[in-house]
């Protein structure tokens, strides 16, 4: 997990793990977008 991520879902409480994977996720997708294009 990149540096980035980790601080864009810092936002998010340490319990919510699924907030958090749904956030990575979500964060991971974008880069992939932005790297396609």
């Amino acid at each position: 997990m990149s540096h980035s991520a980790s601080l864009v879902c810092s936002q998010h409480p340490k319990q919510d793990v699924c907030a958090l994977l749904e956030c990575i996720y979500l964060y991971k997708s974008r880069q992939m977008n932005k790297t396609a294009r």
